[in-house]
């Protein structure tokens, strides 16, 4: 069962953006302005971040939130690609789940309760 919540999701095609929401954690955190992303048929999610300028004028992105493993990332990845698979009625995506990629991540079926958040 996946406890994690996909709210106020808002469709959004630009380039690989596919849309923003907000994701509510088992521990109750909430992280707002999470975007999808999908490019020639794999997704990810993008944590919230701020715009800066940089010295050379061009726009960067600062994280505002991010993980300490690469392991834990992915589980978070998985888990909310799969909560926004299972979102019904008038939230229901139309982005199509990714298939997965590598052998190893075929097998990978991550259990919520091993995500530490």
């Amino acid at each position: 069962m996946n406890k994690v919540k996909i709210t106020n999701f808002k469709p959004y095609q630009r380039g690989s953006l596919s849309a923003f929401f907000s994701v509510m954690l088992p521990s109750g955190l909430v992280a707002h302005e999470c975007k999808l992303f999908e490019k020639e048929g794999r997704r990810w999610i993008g944590l919230p971040s701020r715009p800066f300028t940089g010295k050379d004028g061009n726009t960067g992105y600062a994280p505002i939130l991010e993980f300490v493993s690469r392991d834990t990332a992915e589980r978070f990845r998985e888990s909310v690609l799969r909560a926004i698979d299972g979102m019904t009625g008038d939230q229901k995506p139309a982005v199509k789940p990714a298939p997965a990629v590598g052998s190893c991540r075929a097998q990978i079926t991550p259990d919520d309760s091993d995500i530490p958040f």
